[in-house]
Protein backbone atom coordinates (compact mmCIF):
# COMPACT_ATOMS: atom_id res chain seq x y z
CA UNK A 1 0.00 0.00 0.00
CA UNK A 2 2.74 2.49 0.94
CA UNK A 3 4.74 1.59 -2.17
CA UNK A 4 1.78 2.35 -4.43
CA UNK A 5 1.25 5.72 -2.78
CA UNK A 6 4.93 6.61 -3.17
CA UNK A 7 4.95 5.61 -6.84
CA UNK A 8 1.78 7.58 -7.52
CA UNK A 9 3.22 10.58 -5.71
CA UNK A 10 6.38 10.44 -7.85
CA UNK A 11 4.27 10.18 -11.00
CA UNK A 12 2.22 13.17 -9.88
CA UNK A 13 5.40 15.15 -9.20
CA UNK A 14 6.71 14.30 -12.66
CA UNK A 15 3.41 15.28 -14.23
CA UNK A 16 3.47 18.56 -12.27
CA UNK A 17 6.96 19.33 -13.57
CA UNK A 18 6.07 18.67 -17.21
CA UNK A 19 2.73 20.48 -17.01
CA UNK A 20 4.42 23.60 -15.63
CA UNK A 21 7.21 23.33 -18.21
CA UNK A 22 4.75 22.98 -21.09
CA UNK A 23 2.59 25.87 -19.90
CA UNK A 24 5.55 28.20 -19.55
CA UNK A 25 7.07 27.19 -22.87
CA UNK A 26 3.66 27.94 -24.40
CA UNK A 27 3.84 31.44 -22.93
CA UNK A 28 6.93 32.04 -25.05
CA UNK A 29 5.50 30.28 -28.12
CA UNK A 30 2.41 32.52 -28.11
CA UNK A 31 4.38 35.69 -27.43
CA UNK A 32 5.18 36.37 -31.08
CA UNK A 33 1.67 35.90 -32.53
CA UNK A 34 -0.05 37.70 -29.65
CA UNK A 35 2.37 40.57 -29.02
CA UNK A 36 4.82 40.67 -31.91
CA UNK A 37 7.69 40.34 -29.43
CA UNK A 38 10.16 37.45 -29.73
CA UNK A 39 10.79 37.53 -26.00
CA UNK A 40 7.71 37.30 -23.82
CA UNK A 41 8.96 39.70 -21.16
CA UNK A 42 9.44 42.45 -23.75
CA UNK A 43 5.69 42.91 -24.10
CA UNK A 44 3.80 45.13 -21.70
CA UNK A 45 1.42 43.16 -19.54
CA UNK A 46 1.43 39.94 -21.56
CA UNK A 47 4.20 38.19 -19.65
CA UNK A 48 2.80 39.00 -16.22
CA UNK A 49 -0.71 37.94 -17.24
CA UNK A 50 0.62 34.75 -18.84
CA UNK A 51 2.59 33.88 -15.68
CA UNK A 52 -0.55 34.32 -13.59
CA UNK A 53 -2.75 32.29 -15.95
CA UNK A 54 -0.20 29.48 -16.33
CA UNK A 55 0.33 29.35 -12.56
CA UNK A 56 -3.40 29.22 -11.93
CA UNK A 57 -3.89 26.39 -14.42
CA UNK A 58 -0.95 24.40 -13.08
CA UNK A 59 -1.86 24.87 -9.43
CA UNK A 60 -5.52 24.05 -10.01
CA UNK A 61 -4.80 20.95 -12.06
CA UNK A 62 -2.15 19.55 -9.70
CA UNK A 63 -2.57 21.17 -6.28
CA UNK A 64 0.65 19.76 -4.82
CA UNK A 65 4.38 19.61 -5.53
CA UNK A 66 4.66 23.38 -5.80
CA UNK A 67 8.48 23.46 -5.65
CA UNK A 68 8.52 20.92 -8.49
CA UNK A 69 6.11 23.12 -10.45
CA UNK A 70 8.43 26.08 -9.90
CA UNK A 71 11.34 24.10 -11.31
CA UNK A 72 9.21 22.98 -14.25
CA UNK A 73 8.18 26.56 -15.00
CA UNK A 74 11.81 27.62 -14.98
CA UNK A 75 12.93 24.64 -17.08
CA UNK A 76 10.21 25.14 -19.68
CA UNK A 77 11.17 28.75 -20.26
CA UNK A 78 14.90 28.09 -20.21
CA UNK A 79 14.52 25.21 -22.66
CA UNK A 80 12.50 27.39 -25.03
CA UNK A 81 15.13 30.11 -24.88
CA UNK A 82 17.96 27.64 -25.48
CA UNK A 83 16.26 25.95 -28.41
CA UNK A 84 14.52 28.80 -30.21
CA UNK A 85 16.20 32.08 -29.29
CA UNK A 86 19.69 33.27 -30.01
CA UNK A 87 21.73 33.24 -26.85
CA UNK A 88 24.26 35.91 -26.18
CA UNK A 89 26.32 37.29 -23.34
CA UNK A 90 23.19 38.18 -21.34
CA UNK A 91 21.81 34.62 -21.33
CA UNK A 92 22.88 33.92 -17.73
CA UNK A 93 21.34 37.21 -16.60
CA UNK A 94 18.16 36.16 -18.38
CA UNK A 95 18.13 32.91 -16.41
CA UNK A 96 18.31 34.92 -13.19
CA UNK A 97 15.35 37.00 -14.32
CA UNK A 98 13.45 33.80 -15.19
CA UNK A 99 14.05 32.49 -11.67
CA UNK A 100 12.60 35.69 -10.27
CA UNK A 101 9.63 35.81 -12.62
CA UNK A 102 8.81 32.19 -11.79
CA UNK A 103 7.95 33.37 -8.27
CA UNK A 104 4.84 34.99 -9.79
CA UNK A 105 3.94 31.64 -11.35
CA UNK A 106 4.58 29.90 -8.02
CA UNK A 107 2.49 32.35 -6.01
CA UNK A 108 -0.46 32.00 -8.34
CA UNK A 109 -0.08 28.21 -8.41
CA UNK A 110 -0.10 28.17 -4.60
CA UNK A 111 -3.28 30.25 -4.44
CA UNK A 112 -5.00 28.08 -7.08
CA UNK A 113 -3.90 24.90 -5.28
CA UNK A 114 -5.23 26.19 -1.96
CA UNK A 115 -8.55 27.14 -3.55
CA UNK A 116 -8.89 23.73 -5.18
CA UNK A 117 -8.07 21.92 -1.95
CA UNK A 118 -10.52 24.11 -0.07
CA UNK A 119 -13.27 23.45 -2.62
CA UNK A 120 -12.66 19.71 -2.17
CA UNK A 121 -12.91 19.99 1.61
CA UNK A 122 -9.22 19.44 2.34
CA UNK A 123 -8.17 21.45 5.38
CA UNK A 124 -4.90 23.36 5.13
CA UNK A 125 -1.98 22.14 7.20
CA UNK A 126 -1.41 24.25 10.28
Amino acid sequence: MYYDAAVNDRKTALLAFFLAAALMAAVWVFSVPLTGQAEAWDSEGYYFAALVIAGAISGAMIPKHLPIQYLGAFAGQAAYELIFLESGPLFVLGLLFLAGYCVIFLGTAAVAAALRKRSQGVKPAS
